[in-house]
Order: C-alpha cells, then sequence, then structure tokens
C-alpha cells in the first residue's frame, strides 16, 4: 500500500526541524559560554586594571610621602644651616668688633704713653744745662721712639758723632762727609727732614734687617748744628708714627738750643731754666 507524499512530509519536515534546533542549541550553548569566557576574561582584565590602578595609585602616594618627607628634612636642614651660618656670622662680627676695639684701646694707650713720652723728652731737654747736654738728652727721648738713635754734629761740611743709643760700643765713632750721608746728605743744605722706609741706610747703620730711618735737622738762627738720625724695624716698632714724634723732639731740642745760645751771648748764663717762657706740662 503507498502513503501519499503529502502523509509522508510531516514527518521528515519534524526531523529536519529537529536537527535544525539541535544544532542551534549546540551554537547558542557554544556562543553562551565564548560570551562568559569572554565577559570572565573582561572581569578579570577589568579587576586587573583596578589592581595596577590601585598599586599605581599606592606607590604614587608613598612617592608623595617620601618626597614630602626630603623636603621637610631638606627644609630643616636648610633652616639649621641658615640657623648656624646666622650664630656664625654673629659670632664673627663680635670677634672683628672686639678685635677692632681691643686694637683701638691698644691704639689709644699706645698713643696715650707716646705722648706722655714726648712730653718727658721734652721736659728733660727743657732741663739740660749745656749745649752738649741738650744733644745727648734728644737722643736718649729719641730712643723712646725708635730702636736706635745717633747726634751727628755738623762741623766744616762734615758730620761727626756726638751721641749714640743703640748701636753697639764697639762700633767706631762715625765721622763722615755730608755728601757721603747717603739719604740724609740734603737735610743739612735744606734744613728739611728725611725718611727712608727700607732701602738702603748709610753705612753705619746698614745691616741685615730691613729698617725704616729718619734724619732730622737741629738748627739754631736757620743754621743746621747737628742732625738727629733714628732707625727701627717696622716689625719691632710696629707703627710709623715715630718719625712725628722724633720731629718734634728735634724742633723742640732746636728752640731750647737757640735759647741757650741767646742766654749764653747776653751774659745770662747760666740760668735757673732754659726754656722758663714755654715750661712743659
Amino acid at each position: 500500500m503507498t502513503v501519499p507524499l503529502d502523509d509522508q512530509l510531516p514527518p521528515a519536515l519534524d526531523g529536519i526541524l529537529k536537527s535544525l534546533r539541535e544544532h542551534l542549541d549546540e551554537d547558542l550553548r557554544a556562543l553562551t559560554q565564548e560570551l562568559s569566557r569572554a565577559a570572565e576574561a573582561e572581569r578579570a582584565r577589568v579587576a586587573s586594571d583596578a589592581a595596577l590602578r590601585q598599586q599605581a595609585a599606592a606607590e604614587l602616594e608613598q612617592v608623595r610621602q617620601h618626597a614630602a618627607a626630603e623636603t621637610d628634612a631638606i627644609r630643616r636642614r636648610a633652616t639649621a644651616d641658615v640657623e648656624d651660618a646666622r650664630r656664625l656670622a654673629h659670632t664673627q662680627v663680635d670677634d672683628v668688633q672686639r678685635q677692632m676695639q681691643q686694637q683701638l684701646a691698644s691704639a689709644r694707650a699706645e698713643s696715650a704713653a707716646r705722648g706722655q713720652q714726648i712730653i718727658d723728652g721734652m721736659r728733660a731737654i727743657d732741663s739740660a744745662t749745656s749745649l752738649t747736654d741738650v744733644l745727648g738728652r734728644l737722643a736718649n727721648a729719641a730712643a723712646m721712639q725708635a730702636e736706635r738713635t745717633l747726634v751727628l754734629i755738623v762741623r766744616h761740611g762734615m758730620l761727626v758723632e756726638s751721641h749714640r743709643v743703640g748701636f753697639p760700643g764697639s762700633q767706631p765713632r762715625v765721622e763722615l762727609r755730608v755728601q757721603d750721608a747717603g739719604f740724609m746728605a740734603d737735610v743739612v743744605p735744606t734744613g728739611t727732614a728725611a725718611t727712608r722706609a727700607g732701602g738702603a741706610l748709610p753705612a753705619f747703620a746698614s745691616g741685615t734687617d730691613a729698617r725704616d730711618a729718619a734724619a732730622m735737622p737741629v738748627t739754631v738762627a736757620g743754621s743746621v748744628v747737628a742732625v738727629l738720625y733714628c732707625d727701627a724695624t717696622r716689625q719691632a716698632m710696629g707703627t710709623t708714627q715715630w718719625p712725628a714724634a722724633i720731629e718734634v723732639l728735634a724742633r723742640y731740642a732746636s728752640r731750647v738750643l737757640e735759647t741757650i745760645t741767646v742766654q749764653q751771648a747776653t751774659g745770662l748764663w747760666p740760668p735757673t731754666g732754659v726754656a722758663q717762657g714755654s715750661h712743659v706740662r
């Protein structure tokens, strides 16, 4: 018996549909699984990124904290250094001020002592009883200002030693022509003082150590009758003021010599005081 074609189609179609549904279900399951795996991978990636960001943020915070700590430490060190520098500067300023005050006090004391020595020398010269005594007292007073002193009398174009202080006693008596007196040569003809800062000195004063020297005229009525020579090492004296001091003494001795000369010429010798019109106080 033959089954009609229309009756055979439904069963065959059902089989095809069933097979198709099964394939579709398998594909759907596979796709679902793939999507699940992709979603899980994405979640894992996102979680990993979040962890990385969290780690980066933590590391960045650590860096910031470390930088802040370093900055604070540097600031504290800088503040401490500035404070130390300020204290050191104040200490140095105080030290300089103390040194300046000490130097000023020392200079004042030295100036006062030098002034008193000049006054004492003038008093000694004022009380001299002869022309030779004046020159001797002048040599002693000048030696208080310098180290070595030599008084040379002008005699017939020669400079002849009268008194010495500080020079060796065994040294020959100095006697030389005016033109051979080195830097002192112009003192006699001009009546002006001469100084020498280092450099060559007259033969009687030459030596191995460098010295400053000065030569002062001693005058009577405008004529140079003697030359006062003085010298000193710079290290020993520590000052360059002594030439001015011995010039004062030489000028005063000149006035006293003029007074004695006038008194001798007028028959008023010996006086009770040489410069009674101008006593030194």
